[in-house]
């Protein structure tokens, strides 16, 4: 990878890879959206929005393990943007 301006150019990874492995996001997404199938109500409603942001945020509270979720990082990536922007910093 190399960095250019403000976009970052990876060599093997599409430019959404942010994750150093994706098994978590895969598996808490397939609970959330089995989650969605046992709602009581139709959430894509207008008059459903409300409470399904409220739901939804519930929901995410309750099951999403943060400590997982911020491990999965891709650190050396990140590493590289904060090396390009404190280079940036500096001039």
């Amino acid at each position: 990878m190399r960095l250019t301006s403000f976009f970052a150019i990876m060599e093997h990874h599409g430019h959404n890879h942010v994750y150093q492995d994706t098994t978590y996001v895969k598996e808490f997404y397939a609970a959330f959206h089995n989650w969605l199938e046992t709602l009581a109500y139709d959430y894509h409603e207008p008059e459903n929005q409300e409470r399904f942001i409220a739901d939804k945020a519930d929901y995410i509270h309750h099951n999403l393990d943060r400590e997982q979720w911020s491990h999965m990082l891709n650190l050396e990536l990140f590493e590289k943007f904060v090396d390009f922007y404190d280079a940036q910093l500096e001039r």
